[in-house]
């Protein structure tokens, strides 16, 4: 996954870090249960008009919100707009430095190439194909390599862009 995909995949929801900034700035009583346990689905249904933004030094985060992200959320809640931060975890930001993201299309499939180019450690190479249009007899596909250390990049690229679907 890109940067991009990942922060698309992130901006219509709060991610959890995110939302346990977001539960330390209000009431929680209201939402508690017997045992003092916290239904976070009914708060998370009050949230409205999420958007995702690029951190600026303009930006005023809500009250207690001081972590240093490059991200952060606007959104409604019981009538007071908040901004919580919203910081990309270490592992999906070391995986943007360390997977080369081709995205083509062959045969009315959308092919992504996630190509794992540090060679000193091991991890997965993978081809993934997704239908472009929804036609629901076509299925996705995905496939990986271990790495191992021993295959050069150049070889593993070569190997998945062989991988296609061919329409019948």
């Amino acid at each position: 996954m890109t940067k991009e995909q990942f922060l698309n995949e992130n901006k219509e929801y709060l991610d959890f870090e995110s939302t346990l900034l977001f539960f330390n700035l209000i009431d929680l009583r209201p939402y508690e249960n017997e045992e003092g346990g916290v239904n976070p689905t009914k708060i998370n249904k009050k949230i409205k008009n999420i958007v995702l933004n690029k951190m600026n030094n303009s930006v005023i985060l809500s009250n207690g919100q001081n972590k240093n992200c490059e991200y952060y959320y606007t959104f409604d809640y019981e009538k007071k707009e908040y901004k919580i931060p919203f910081c990309i975890p270490q592992e999906n930001l070391d995986n943007f430095k360390y997977y080369e993201i081709e995205i083509d299309t062959i045969n009315n499939y959308q092919r992504t190439l996630s190509i794992w180019k540090n060679e000193e450690k091991e991890n997965y190479s993978s081809v993934n194909l997704i239908p472009i249009n929804s036609e629901p007899y076509k299925m996705e596909l995905w496939i990986g390599i271990n790495t191992n250390r021993k295959m050069k990049i150049e070889k593993i690229r070569e190997i998945l862009k062989t991988v296609e679907l061919k329409n019948n």
